[in-house]
């Protein structure tokens, strides 16, 4: 009779959810010392996709950034998280910062949430950064990275490259578009984060091995700063088209994916890009898709919802729309990007090598 009645008591358990229910995702704050950081997870399974912001922005207030995570989540676990100073997360030590501090921060932050390995690292614009040099200090514990229009170690310096020297009568946003490029890797920013020390850090990076890696670029139609002469801007935009392919030479299982009119703020206006980009990575490393060639796909054309343009991002008159929220660059192979027409840059067009850094090698 005993035993019948612990049948039972089980059954009803398990009916119920309770005898198998897995544990619920980590919503919350964690102490990583000195500060707490706001990490919100949804969904089951792995690899866990972490997501990376771009420059003085928070994920987990970020109505795009919840969007996608929802319809992720249908397949995985993902978890937004911000940053030190960003969001509901505590402000970090006073100082100057790297790409390294964000990293030890997130990785510390991730383990004492008890978040399950492996991460599938997905960075957006300057968050890219971050993803890559997580990579280089952690490589056991990344199984895939999706660059979501991404900072490269050397876009400063290839922006520098191709801008026009200083002439005559020159229009006004040419000059001061220059003297934003002279100070652009510094840390004069709202996260006090060191740009060029970040960049340096990241480009250490080699090779992502047969790690997959997903590669997702802005429509080469938008105009970084479109108050900019258009020959300047055909050499800009040369130039990260160049970039974003090299990226492709970082891993043996590469894909690249171009809007078809999206901007640099994908998660806001392409958002079906993002989410295919990020479900194609998973799907890579559980070993469904085959990740041979490096291709490009452009997503389904679809209207642009407007968002309000925060006061700290907004340089859509001098150039601080492009150039403050630093975008893309690396430095792998020139692959054709087949959709999408590119602008013409200058004559003279640096190779890729195989590592993060020296892409005009």
């Amino acid at each position: 009779m005993q035993s019948v009645r612990f049948a039972f008591t089980f059954i009803c358990l398990a009916c119920t959810g309770i005898a198998s229910a897995a544990p619920a995702p980590f919503n919350g704050k964690v102490d990583i010392g000195g500060c707490s950081i706001q990490i919100d997870c949804l969904g089951v399974g792995t690899p866990t996709v972490i997501v990376e912001t771009e420059l003085n922005a928070s994920a987990t207030n970020n109505p795009a950034w919840r969007g996608i995570a929802q319809r992720v989540a249908q397949l995985t676990q993902i978890c937004l998280y911000d940053r030190a100073g960003r969001g509901e997360s505590d402000p970090p030590p006073a100082g100057k910062r790297s790409s390294d501090d964000i990293v030890a921060d997130l990785h510390l932050a991730l383990a004492r949430a008890g978040i399950t390995r492996p991460y599938l690292l997905a960075g957006h614009s300057i968050g890219g950064i971050f993803a890559l040099d997580f990579v280089r200090l952690h490589p056991r514990e990344v199984a895939g990275v999706v660059l979501i229009d991404s900072s490269h170690p050397e876009q400063v310096a290839g922006w520098r490259r191709v801008f026009p020297n200083p002439t005559p009568g020159e229009p006004e946003a040419v000059t001061h578009a220059r003297e934003v490029l002279k100070n652009m890797d510094h840390a004069d920013n709202p996260e006090s984060i060191d740009i060029g020390e970040s960049y340096a850090e990241a480009g250490a990076l080699q090779s992502l091995g047969s790690r997959p890696l997903i590669v997702l670029t802005h429509s080469s139609k938008w105009k970084m700063v479109p108050n900019l002469p258009e020959p300047v801007l055909a050499k800009l935009e040369a130039e990260d088209q160049r970039l974003q392919r090299c990226f492709l030479k970082l891993s043996r299982r590469s894909r690249q994916m171009v809007a078809a009119s999206a901007g640099h703020e994908l998660p806001e206006e392409d958002p079906d890009l993002v989410v295919a980009g990020i479900l194609d990575a998973v799907k890579m490393v559980r070993g469904r898709v085959s990740a041979g060639a490096r291709t490009n796909a452009a997503s389904t054309p679809q209207a642009i919802v407007p968002m309000p343009v925060r006061p700290e991002l907004r340089l859509v008159d001098s150039m601080e729309v492009g150039m403050t929220q630093l975008r893309r660059p690396f430095s792998m192979s020139s692959q054709p990007a087949a959709p999408n027409q590119l602008a013409k840059g200058s004559d003279a067009t640096p190779t890729c090598s195989g590592s993060l850094v020296h892409a005009h090698a």
